[in-house]
C-alpha cells in the first residue's frame, strides 16, 4: 500500500464556499482516477484554516498514475491558488 498525506493551509482570502467546492473534487476523485483505492477528507483538528486529505494506493506506480491522470491536474491547481501553503507527506507499506 501507498499513502498520501497533504495538508492545504488557505490562505485568508479563501472563502467557505471555495474550500467547500475544492473538499468536494478532492472527494470526488476516487470515481474519476481507477488507481485511487480511497481518500479521505477533512478538517485539520489543530488548525481550522487547513484541511487534510488521505488517500491510498495499491502501490506507488499507482500515485504516480494519479499524479498525471487528467482529473488530478486541475486539483493541483486549485491547490495553488487558494492555499497559502501545503504540506505533503509519502509513505509505503510492504
Amino acid at each position: 500500500m501507498f499513502w498520501q498525506i497533504v495538508t492545504f493551509h488557505y490562505a485568508a482570502r479563501t472563502s467557505p464556499a471555495e474550500r467547500n467546492a475544492f473538499e468536494s473534487t478532492i472527494d470526488d476523485l476516487p470515481s474519476r482516477i481507477p488507481s485511487m483505492l480511497q481518500v479521505h477528507v477533512g478538517p485539520d483538528e489543530s488548525n481550522s484554516e487547513s484541511t487534510v486529505y488521505i488517500s491510498n494506493f495499491e502501490d506507488r506506480e499507482g500515485f504516480e498514475t494519479y499524479l498525471d491522470h487528467p482529473a488530478h491536474q486541475p486539483v493541483g491547481v486549485e491547490a495553488e491558488r487558494i492555499c497559502a501553503h501545503i504540506d505533503r507527506i509519502l509513505t509505503a507499506r510492504t
